[in-house]
């Protein structure tokens, strides 16, 4: 059945008792909404785009309620949910995603041709796989961006993970935008915006991405954004030790097997190595999560311990790439 909740009716019933803004955790659930409406609209109560926005739909709901207490009457208690509205639409969105995965398994609505049914999964379905297995402590994923509590009990965004094998620029491209314009892009917006800048469709899962059309695509979505061009390792350190939180640097290391990887810096740091030695180095945001303990050397050499391969992989800074930084920094 579909759902008798509409953005609407949603935004009324549990805004009226606040004068204050809606959290993060709740304007999710917005979002997820307001999408999964337009899919149904577009494709179909029962189509896959309608299945994957009720997906994310129903992660929200459980993100927002979760640890929160239950009144006897099955309510959550929160004002928000004072008449039973959060309630009804947790019922709804479990009742409707049931319906629709009952029709694919018997064949009915899901697929509408063969090269719908061998079609790989678009950004939507993969962030909401992602959230679906997040950990459950005071760690969870929307869109991608990990969120961690801080020391006051508030939730930051960290890092934006990539959701494919090679799409490190892209992920870096949403990290980079959360800390330089405190925005929270998608991965899927942003692969649009490289598509526009390109004129073509850009498969990232069968290669990467020059930083330049990276930063043009950063720029087409306002983001303060600007690409440096360099010669040298001398250049890009020299841009990298100008990094800070505030200006964050986006550049790319390459592997010694082969293949580059795209890096976030945020600054200099004092790093060990294995041999319990300090050296100069610097602080590094990786977006593949199969990748711990990251060291990042002055020298440019990049150590991480890394769980697909058994063991320590090596790169380092590669000139060739360039490096990506607020306009502001970029002028210094």
């Amino acid at each position: 059945m579909p759902l008798t909740i509409t953005s609407r009716s949603w935004a009324r019933e549990t805004s009226r008792f606040f004068t204050r803004g809606r959290s993060r955790l709740l304007s999710a659930i917005d979002t997820a909404l307001d999408d999964y409406e337009r899919a149904v609209a577009t494709h179909g109560q029962m189509s896959a785009e309608a299945e994957n926005t009720l997906i994310l739909l129903n992660n929200a709901l459980f993100s927002w309620s979760r640890g929160r207490a239950v009144r006897s009457n099955g309510n959550i208690k929160s004002k928000r949910d004072s008449k039973g509205y959060v309630s009804r639409l947790i019922a709804e969105v479990a009742n409707t995603l049931r319906e629709i995965q009952q029709a694919r398994s018997a064949g009915q609505g899901m697929v509408r041709n063969t090269a719908q049914a061998t079609a790989k999964p678009d950004a939507k379905a993969m962030a909401a796989r992602s959230h679906a297995v997040a950990k459950d402590m005071d760690t969870e994923r929307e869109y991608g961006n990990d969120f961690v509590r801080n020391s006051q009990g508030h939730w930051e965004r960290k890092i934006f993970t990539q959701e494919l094998s090679s799409s490190c620029t892209c992920a870096c491209a949403c990290t980079y935008a959360s800390l330089l314009d405190d925005k929270a892009l998608r991965e899927d917006v942003f692969r649009d915006a490289v598509n526009r800048v390109l004129g073509y469709n850009h498969d990232f899962e069968t290669r990467g991405m020059k930083l330049d059309a990276i930063a043009k695509a950063l720029q087409l979505l306002s983001i303060d954004a600007a690409f440096i061009n360099t010669s040298s390792l001398a250049d890009l350190q020299g841009g990298l030790r100008r990094a800070t939180a505030s200006q964050p640097v986006l550049y790319a290391v390459s592997w010694d097997g082969g293949g580059a990887h795209a890096l976030i810096c945020t600054g200099t740091a004092m790093v060990v190595d294995a041999h319990n030695k300090v050296s100069p180095g610097f602080k590094v945001m990786d977006p593949w999560r199969t990748h711990i303990n990251p060291h990042q050397f002055d020298d440019g050499t990049y150590w991480v311990q890394d769980s697909s391969a058994g063991g320590w992989s090596r790169g380092v800074a590669d000139p060739q790439w360039g490096y990506i930084v607020g306009k502001r920094g970029a002028l210094k």
